[in-house]
């Protein structure tokens, strides 16, 4: 299998700014046009640090998540989520070696 994860953090300042944080990323990845080479995605809230939310992408190929962010939209969605956040967004690119489904017992 090739592909490509994309995993993101976002620390938002507070509790109710990363609910909404979680929200608009979801509804931004939400609407990526399935052609777009997008696979799957999972926003997520780690559970400790209610704060920190993380965006994990699949997607088929390095260039189409490139092309991705260089879509407008994206840009509107930084910009709608910049004051909500403490820090800029971290994130790295891993390219997908192996996967497949959990084996049942």
């Amino acid at each position: 299998m090739r592909g490509v994860l994309l995993v993101v953090e976002f620390t938002a300042i507070s509790n109710t700014a990363a609910e909404r944080v979680a929200r608009v990323l979801d509804g931004f990845l939400g609407a990526t046009p399935a052609p777009g080479g997008l696979l799957s995605y999972r926003v997520v809230r780690h559970g400790e640090h209610t704060t920190r939310v993380l965006v994990v992408e699949e997607w088929t190929d390095a260039a189409l998540q490139q092309a991705s962010i260089a879509r407008p939209e994206f840009a509107a969605v930084m910009h709608e989520l910049a004051p909500l956040l403490a820090a800029q967004p971290n994130g790295d690119s891993y390219d997908v070696v192996t996967a497949g489904p959990v084996r049942s017992t």
